[in-house]
Formats: structure tokens, C-alpha cells, sequence
């Protein structure tokens, strides 16, 4: 029977690569605002052997070897996207199995690998999943790692317990280095990390060092047969992992891209007074207008359904505790709900309803964490359902909807313009040839693409005081020529240059003096240049982890 199993879970995760690649081929372009910041990166790594800019991540290394198979850029960047995208799901399948055998030791193999099968056929079908697999493969790639770190870190706790200590030590390395992964890959995976550390060490600490007295009686919380010398090793087992963290937090003052203190920086202003629900918030960011129908009924779907299942969850415990109470037993027999807890924890975290929902925020991007981790509430099916044909009927109807839904997703309608991005960098470049330009500003994603084309760097913040202004041009938007002029006494055609649409070619100090000029005279003006079209902030501590430039 588990072979049929692990011959489903090849076969679904190779439809899920397969369909994530096939979608990525409808364009001609790279998927995602980050993209072309990655193949600036591979690029780079390729053709000089260094990184364009300072970031440690596995990823770049993972689309490099593609591109070394492929020999196209961005067919290398699509190819391992929708790889990173079956392999996430694959970690979810067995991430499935692990939360399954911990939270109920005794619960049937069969049924273990029916909810995992169900996790996964969901996470193949999910647009969700597609489109934050698509946006940000880096992030998918570090909860990739995330998930298997989990995966062991569930295998090796009952081991230390039973007292198998040599198949112990294989997984605690293996957690280890899984764990290591999520730390390197990415910030969010990283922090994720940290916070399972941290909230696995409080659990260990109530269930063996405390419990609570009621009208004398002792309602016991510890894990049975739990002996004093196991639970020391747990405890160094712990130790051990946060030691290992903690280290690399220290590496990471000196390693850039990795998580650092700085980081938290992004925590500033991120709160709202007004209660939102939090799908309807990420739809507006995007535009609903962009969302197929059947988007929209998953986006519903299981964000009420996770509140069902903490409700339930919730009203089931205080039946145990209370029936427990009654009998003087322990109270959790069969069955632990630290994992389970957990999970609901973070996934209340995650769609948190006074985040602000901006989309360079971290609602916006706890959220999303949300969606590529929803598939997991299949792990809260009800026995009875476990015990009925709609266990294996679960799994085919999502297979067969993931056709459909792969047939309705139009990654266009989320990516930035980059053909007409391309138009700019072209038409800039030929106007910028003859003249002294160490850097060029422009908006995000039209920066990463001006980079990648051209091979000139191109910044998406305002420049630090290390540049000299008149050898930096600036790309703005939306910015009279006429009235540019009229203000700073400079020459169009020449510190001024129109390029297509809206867009101009400005010098920088001229930028910077027509800006003031118009700070006094022109308020509302002034203002409406602010905005993330026209870079206006110095790169913030979380991204330069206040490296100090010359002045």
C-alpha cells in the first residue's frame, strides 16, 4: 500500500512542476516583480564568477544550474521555479505525514497517507500556491527547507523518548542541515524557523515541569512514559538546535541576505486600526478584477475554514481536559496537540486582521505564507471522514480540478510591463551612451530588468551620499520636462531627456533641485512625485544592514 502511495505523491508532484512550467511558458518574460533581480544575480555568478550584489542564498546556485543546462536565462529562472514548486509541495506531503504521526501516535498508517495524499493533490491544485510560487521562488525554496527541517525535527523527538538513539542521530543531523538551509535561503524562513525553535522550547518546558491543581485534583499534562533521562536529551536537543541558530544569527551581521536584527525594521508602521478581512485586503492589492472565480471560492474557502477548525479544535480540548478532570487521567492520551496548536498559531499570525495589507509589508507576505501552508489544514479531517470513501475521493478531485485551474491562471495580468520596460531600458541606454553615468535610479522592477539588459546598475532607492549626483541619471515618472526646466535652469536635451509615455531621463541633482524648488512652491505637486514610481528613500538597515559608505 505505501508503495501506491509513493508512486501517487511522484506522479502528483511531477503534474505539479510540469503544470507551474507550462503556465511560466505562456510568456516571454521572467514571472514576478523579484525576477530579474535573481537573473541579475545568475548572470553575474556566470559570466564573473561574483554576485552583482551581496546576497547569500541557495537559490541563485539552483537557477545557475539550470542555466548551465538550459543555457537561457530566463528559461532557466521558469525551469527552476516550477522545480522549487513541486518540491515544495513534496515537502508538504511528507511534512503531512510527520504532523500526523506525532499529534496521534496510534492513528492508522492507511489513514496517515490518505490525508497526506489529500495535502498534496491540494497543493497542486491551489492557485494560490501557484501565483506566491511564481512571485517569490526564494521564499518558496526557504519554506521548502522549512518544511523538511519540520519533517525531522518530528521524526527525532519520539526516537529520543523510545530510546533509538543511532536512527536518532541521522534526522537530528539531517534537521540540522535542513534547518541551516531555511536560515540561509531566505529571512522569512529563517524567522520561521527561530519562532518553531522558540515555541517547541516553551512546549518542552510546561509538558515536563509543570502541571495544574484544581479542587486538589492534578490534570497532567506531561507526555507519557516520558523518562527523566530522555527528556534531558531532549532538552540538549533543543539547545543544540538554537545554539546552531543562534550562530548563524551571529554570521548573519556578516553575511549579507541572511537574517539579521536590522530585519526587524520592517515591523515599523505595519499595524491598522480598522479590522479587515484579510483575503478581501490581498485581492484589492492586486485588483479582484484579476482573480478567476475559482481563486476567489479557495481564497474564501480556507480562510473560514481555518476559523472552523480552531473552533472545533479548541471546543474538542476543553472537552478532553474536562473529561480528563473527571476521570483523574491524563489529559491529552493518545493524542498531543502541541504540533496541531502550533500550527493554528501561526496561521492566525499569519492572517492577523489589523496588519496593514501594503505590498511591500509583511502582512502582505505573512499572508501569502498563509496560502502556500493552507493545504495543511487537510491534517484536521475528522476521524469519521477518515473512516468513509471521501478520504480517497478528496485527493482525485483536486488532481482533476488542477487542470482547470492551471487553464484558468494568466500570470500576465501580475507581472510588471516588461516589454515595455525593456522599450524604456533600450531607448535610455541609447541616449545615455555618450554621456558620464555610474548609475541609473529607477522604480522597482524596471531597475532589476535595466540591470539584467544593459549590464549598467540600476538602483530602486534614492542614492546614498557616496554617489556623485552628476554622474547619476534618474529614470522618473510622471514629471513635467517644461516645468523641470522652468525651476532648475536646465537644458532639456540635455541634463533633460523625454523618453517614452510619462518616463524621462533627469540628472540626478537637477532631480534633487527641482524637488526642492517644488517642496514650497507646488505642495500637491511635490507629493504626487513621491511615491514608489519615483524612488524617494535611501536604502532602509534591513537591506544594508547599516554598512558604512564613504562620504
Amino acid at each position: 500500500m505505501e508503495i501506491i502511495f509513493s508512486m501517487l505523491a511522484g506522479i502528483l508532484v511531477l503534474i505539479s512542476a510540469a503544470g507551474k512550467l507550462m503556465i511560466s511558458l505562456r510568456t516571454d518574460y521572467a514571472d514576478g516583480w523579484d525576477a530579474y533581480f535573481y537573473l541579475v544575480q545568475v548572470k553575474s555568478l556566470a559570466e564573473t564568477g561574483t554576485m552583482h550584489s551581496p546576497d547569500i542564498s541557495p537559490v541563485y546556485a539552483f537557477i545557475l544550474g539550470f542555466y548551465f543546462t538550459v543555457r537561457d536565462y530566463v528559461l532557466a529562472y521558469k525551469t527552476a521555479s516550477a522545480v522549487i514548486g513541486g518540491l515544495f509541495s513534496l515537502s508538504l506531503y511528507f511534512l503531512a505525514q510527520s504532523l500526523l504521526k506525532y499529534s496521534f501516535p496510534e492513528k492508522k498508517r492507511i489513514h496517515v497517507l490518505a490525508v497526506s495524499i489529500t495535502v498534496l493533490a491540494f497543493s497542486v491544485f491551489s492557485l494560490s500556491l501557484i501565483f506566491v510560487n511564481s512571485q517569490f521562488p526564494k521564499n518558496m525554496l526557504g519554506f521548502m527547507f522549512f518544511n523538511f527541517f519540520l519533517v525531522f525535527f518530528f521524526k527525532a523527538i519520539p526516537q529520543f523518548k523510545t530510546g533509538k538513539f543511532k536512527s536518532c542521530m541521522a534526522n537530528i543531523l539531517l534537521c540540522l542541515l535542513f534547518g541551516c538551509a531555511a536560515f540561509i535561503t531566505h529571512r522569512f524562513s529563517a524567522g520561521l524557523s527561530v519562532m518553531v525553535l522558540l515555541y517547541a522550547a516553551a512546549v518542552y518546558l510546561l509538558k515536563n515541569r509543570t502541571f495544574s491543581r484544581i479542587a486538589g485534583r492534578k490534570i497532567i499534562i506531561k507526555i507519557p512514559g516520558t523518562k527523566e533521562f530522555h527528556a534531558s536529551l531532549l532538552f540538549l536537543f533543543f539547545m543544540s538546535l538554537t545554539a546552531g541558530l543562534a550562530g548563524f544569527s551571529i554570521l548573519s551581521f556578516y553575511s549579507p541576505g541572511v537574517f539579521h536584527i536590522t530585519d526587524l525594521s520592517r515591523f515599523r508602521n505595519v499595524f491598522q486600526p480598522a479590522f479587515q478581512i484579510t483575503p478581501l485586503g490581498f485581492m484589492n492589492i492586486l485588483g479582484s478584477g484579476k482573480f478567476p472565480f475559482i481563486w476567489k471560492l479557495e481564497l474564501t474557502a480556507v480562510y473560514f475554514l481555518l476559523f472552523v477548525i480552531l473552533a472545533a479544535f479548541i471546543t474538542v480540548m476543553i472537552f478532553r481536559t474536562a473529561s480528563a478532570f473527571r476521570r483523574n487521567e491524563a489529559a491529552c492520551k493518545n493524542f498531543n496537540p502541541a504540533a496541531l496548536s502550533g500550527l493554528l498559531m501561526f496561521f492566525i499570525l499569519f492572517v492577523f486582521p489589523f496588519f496593514k495589507m501594503d505590498a511591500m509589508g509583511p502582512g502582505y507576505r505573512f499572508y501569502a505564507a498563509f496560502l502556500v501552508f493552507s493545504p495543511l489544514l487537510f491534517v484536521f479531517i475528522p476521524g469519521r471522514i477518515l473512516k468513509s470513501r471521501l478520504i480517497f475521493i478528496l485527493p482525485v478531485s483536486f488532481t482533476l480540478l488542477s487542470f482547470f485551474s492551471a487553464a484558468e491562471f494568466d500570470f500576465s495580468s501580475f507581472n510588471p510591463p516588461y516589454e515595455y520596460y525593456e522599450k524604456i531600458t533600450l531607448k535610455s541606454e541609447e541616449i545615455l551612451g555618450n554621456r558620464d553615468c555610474e548609475l541609473v535610479v529607477a522604480h522597482k522592477a524596471l531597475a532589476e530588468i535595466y540591470t539584467f539588459t544593459s549590464g549598467t546598475d540600476a538602483l530602486p532607492w534614492k542614492p546614498e551620499a557616496r554617489f556623485d549626483t552628476e554622474k547619476v541619471w534618474r529614470i522618473c515618472y510622471g514629471a513635467d520636462d517644461k516645468m523641470i526646466s522652468f525651476y532648475t535652469d536646465a537644458h532639456i536635451g540635455g541634463e533633460i531627456m523625454p523618453l517614452d509615455g510619462k518616463y524621462s531621463i533627469v540628472r540626478e541633482d537637477v532631480w534633487r533641485k527641482f524637488l526642492e524648488v517644488l517642496k514650497y512652491d507646488r505642495p500637491d505637486e511635490y507629493l504626487s512625485l513621491q511615491n514608489w514610481m519615483n524612488p524617494y528613500e535611501v536604502r532602509p538597515d534591513f537591506i544594508t544592514k547599516k554598512r558604512k559608505y564613504e562620504q
